[in-house]
């Protein structure tokens, strides 16, 4: 089970089970990977980064203006 954070701008805390990379996650949350920036355990890692059960997962959504 992995323990996900999104803060988009709010924040929200959940487990998942039965997933092993950050695109599971996004997927299964129905999440943009455009959207996300993600941080395993504290790290920035691409989408397709191998996560484990001990890991925690921060998705944080980017903002943009102009």
């Amino acid at each position: 089970m992995v323990r996900v954070t999104i803060v988009n701008p709010e924040k929200k805390v959940m487990e998942i089970r039965d997933v092993k990379t950050v695109m599971d996650v996004l997927k299964r949350l129905n999440l943009n990977p455009d959207a996300y920036i993600a941080f395993v355990n504290g790290r920035p890692v691409p989408e397709d980064e191998n996560i484990e059960g001990y890991d925690e997962l921060d998705l944080m959504q980017v903002f943009s203006g102009g």
